[in-house]
């Protein structure tokens, strides 16, 4: 058990060095373009912080074990709400919600949390379901991209892309980032299907649920790229991009990648296995609902909820393994 083990905290640690170096290559390429820093979050960066899932869920079916990976995208989609904003609010500073991205704010958490909703109420899913999901992920980008002119863009996002890119000594050509950031997700495929291999393993091994192990473990290390991108955002003020990324990641892994992973697998996905997660989603919803709308903001006890509901859940979980 200790050899899988190893292999496996390898894996996940090669999942999130890699997951982090593809962030920081999309978020340069984002940033020379001159994209607004919301659309930023909700669509570019949590496309690229979501690649280690996305890794899974390719890797899971090739392995024709769509459990994990059903596991690590609900589970990844809870982390990143609850400890993506809640570890932020809670030892950093208090998340602002910027007046002029209010009314966008609380259109994303709705839809979010409408998209958690409509997963758990179907919890076996089809091929139709998955064009449907997808489908409706590119109509959600697609209506986010009208919102913004590209010249608004530009003049919104340009002088912090210069201090950005001078503070960071990075590469200012967009080839040499675009390079960087193909070398960052082939390093994430090698890691991906390694983690994945052990983790089947590993979890043979204790025994435990495969779905279950993707909903903790799993999900746990393919979330960090999720986290420290939150935790730098909320460091430098930049509230929208940790907002954006926070809800576009949701509709990214339940909407995008499991709408692949039912097309890619010839057998129906069910989700009964990881149906207890829906009560803790849903207070974690209502906990930054309430925030946004009648404070504002998501401060310290905010924070504090959102990580506590998290650890109920982790305890929960790990309580019914003893039953």
């Amino acid at each position: 058990m200790i050899i899988p083990l190893l292999l496996v905290s390898f894996g996940l640690i090669g999942l999130w060095l890699s997951g982090e170096l593809v962030v920081r290559y999309s978020l340069q390429l984002a940033y020379i373009a001159g994209i607004s820093t919301l659309f930023i979050g909700f669509f570019f960066v949590s496309v690229s912080t979501g690649l280690p899932e996305l890794f899974v869920v390719f890797n899971a079916t090739w392995l024709k074990t769509p459990a994990l990976a059903v596991g690590d995208i609900m589970g990844s989609n809870f982390f990143d709400l609850a400890m993506g904003l809640g570890i932020p609010a809670f030892f950093i500073r208090a998340i602002l919600i910027p007046k002029k991205e209010l009314a966008q704010t609380i259109a994303m958490l709705i839809s979010s949390a409408l998209l958690i909703l409509f997963i758990f109420a179907h919890q076996q899913f089809h091929f139709w379901h998955g064009i449907a999901l997808i489908s409706t992920y590119a109509a959600i980008n697609l209506f986010s991209m009208k919102l913004r002119s590209e010249s608004n863009l530009h003049e919104e996002n340009m002088p912090h892309v210069k201090a950005t890119l001078q503070k960071e000594f990075v590469l200012t050509s967009a080839r040499g980032t675009a390079f960087k950031l193909f070398c960052s997700v082939i390093l994430l495929l090698i890691t991906s299907h390694f983690t994945v291999t052990y983790a089947i393993k590993l979890a043979l091994t204790l025994g435990w649920p495969i779905t279950l192990f993707g909903a903790t473990f799993i999900a746990l290390g393919t979330s960090l790229p999720e986290l420290t991108l939150s935790l730098t955002a909320i460091k430098n003020k930049e509230y929208a991009l940790a907002l954006g990324n926070a809800f576009g990641s949701i509709w990214d892994q339940g909407a995008l990648m499991l709408g692949l992973l039912i097309i890619l697998n010839k057998q129906t996905i069910n989700l009964s296995p990881i149906r207890h997660l829906l009560p803790f989603a849903l207070t974690a919803f209502a906990i930054v609902g309430f925030a946004i709308v009648q404070k504002k903001r998501i401060g310290k006890t905010a924070g504090f909820l959102l990580i506590a509901t998290y650890f109920t859940f982790i305890l929960y979980e790990f309580v019914g393994l003893s039953r």
